[in-house]
Parts: structure tokens; C-alpha cells; sequence
């Protein structure tokens, strides 16, 4: 599943705070959209799309700005704003068993940096984002069935 081209449908209610963290990034061609999940590859220390491509990646938080497009030739350092709210907003990934199946404290995982889904099924590298929290209903998506739920964030190791 590739990664989202346009804003995540995604609703945060912070620790109390409205702060912003910097997260360097690597100086590549990229684009990243508001709201979605940004991981921290510990190796590099640098920010990156949280989704299943790359092994040993830890969640860290929620693009906060409208779409950027990173350049390689941006002069040094890119930054990456990322909020790291208490709670959080996630449509569901197509196909992903219902949220009603799944009892509050089941692991999610992150399908791409647009969407999660609970168990490893289908993933490579499984991603923990966070635990499922609550229902938030259906997803203004256009075109699919998708359900929200509300995930409580991974601690960061």
C-alpha cells in the first residue's frame, strides 16, 4: 500500500501542550503530508514515513504541517515538525479485521504512514504504533469502508 498523497483523516488530543518537535530527515526527494505517521529510524536518527518498508523503525509521532516536498539538494539540516499526541486518530487499513473484534490495549501496526492495522498479518516489519484506545467512527474517506479508531502512541525507547 504506498503512502498518502493527501492530508490524513486524523483528530489528536495532546499531552496539554500545543509543541512541536524537529525530527531531522535525510536529504532526499520526498514528500510529506499533514498528519501523517512520521517514524524515527534509530541507526540514522533521522525522521522518515512511518509505514512497513524499512525494518527496526520506531513510531514517533504526526507530521504537523501542510504537504512539504523535501528536495535533495535542501540545504542542510531538514526538519520534520511532528507532534506526539496522548491520543490519535487512524483510519483503519482495507481489509484489516473489524475494530470490533479487538479488544481496548490490542496492538496496532503501522500499513503504510496513512493507516494502521491490528495484528501482523501481511506485514514485514511490523511497526507497533500504538495500542487501540477506542472506536471514532467511519472514516470521511472517499471511496472505502474504512473505520477510525483512536490509538494510544508507542512509548519511544
Amino acid at each position: 500500500m504506498p503512502n498518502p498523497t493527501s492530508q490524513v483523516q486524523s483528530r489528536q488530543l495532546p499531552f496539554g501542550g500545543d509543541d512541536k518537535f524537529y525530527l531531522p530527515a535525510a536529504q532526499a526527494n520526498d514528500t510529506f503530508v499533514n498528519n501523517e505517521m512520521i517514524a524515527l529510524n534509530p541507526a540514522t536518527g533521522l525522521g522518515m514515513h512511518c509505514d512497513d518498508s524499512t525494518a527496526s523503525i520506531q513510531f514517533f509521532g504526526l507530521f504537523a504541517d501542510p504537504t512539504r516536498q523535501v528536495l535533495a539538494n535542501d540545504p542542510p539540516p531538514v526538519l520534520l515538525p511532528c507532534r506526539r499526541p496522548r491520543l490519535f486518530t487512524m483510519p483503519l487499513a482495507s481489509g484489516t479485521v473489524n475494530r470490533g473484534a479487538n479488544p481496548i490495549g490490542t496492538p496496532v501496526y503501522a500499513k503504510d504512514s496513512g493507516h494502521v492495522q491490528f495484528g501482523v498479518t501481511g506485514l514485514t516489519n511490523s511497526i507497533k504504533v500504538g495500542y487501540y484506545f477506542d472506536v471514532a467512527g467511519a472514516s470521511p474517506e472517499v471511496g472505502t469502508n474504512c473505520t477510525s479508531i483512536w490509538i494510544s502512541a508507542e512509548p519511544i525507547n
